[in-house]
């Protein structure tokens, strides 16, 4: 059985992943992975573990042993080198797969729910500076190691 780790579960996207997630029988374990320490009463199988993104051996703690990462991470505060601290932990714990969350123009001046267009498709439709965030993000973490789901 699968152990999921899962950034953002109280955000406006990851508050719908964590109950399906919670309820799969095929997972042993949800790590929701946060700022702050949270409890999920409600939920089974729910490790609510608060970390810092600015400390990697935090995000190690946190993700040993887990087989996937998903990143709903809000885009507050500096979430463009969380991104890279979570990817660079994940990898050098040896987590799986990795589905990423946002893209964003490289100024950070628009950022954009990276769900739903694929970056690595050589289309005039996707030529735009907020997906080259996007596919570098992609390729970033696929250079350490991860299998990276692009939704």
């Amino acid at each position: 059985m699968a152990t999921i780790a899962l950034v953002g579960a109280t955000g406006n996207f990851g508050h719908k992943l964590l109950p399906i997630l919670s309820s799969e029988s095929s997972f042993a374990e949800i790590r929701s992975l946060s700022r702050h320490a949270r409890s999920s009463p409600d939920l089974p199988k729910i490790k609510s573990v608060k970390v810092d993104f600015t400390d990697s051996t935090s995000l190690e703690n946190a993700l040993r042993g887990c087989d996937a990462l998903i990143n709903a991470m809000g885009t507050n505060l500096d979430h463009l080198s969380s991104k890279k601290a979570l990817v660079d932990a994940a990898a050098k714990v040896g987590v799986k797969i990795y589905i990423p969350r946002c893209g964003s123009f490289p100024d950070h001046s628009l950022i954009a729910s990276e769900f739903g267009v694929d970056p690595h498709v050589d289309s005039e439709f996707i030529r735009h500076p907020m997906w080259d965030t996007k596919k570098s993000h992609d390729t970033y973490a696929e250079s350490k190691g991860l299998k990276v789901i692009s939704i």
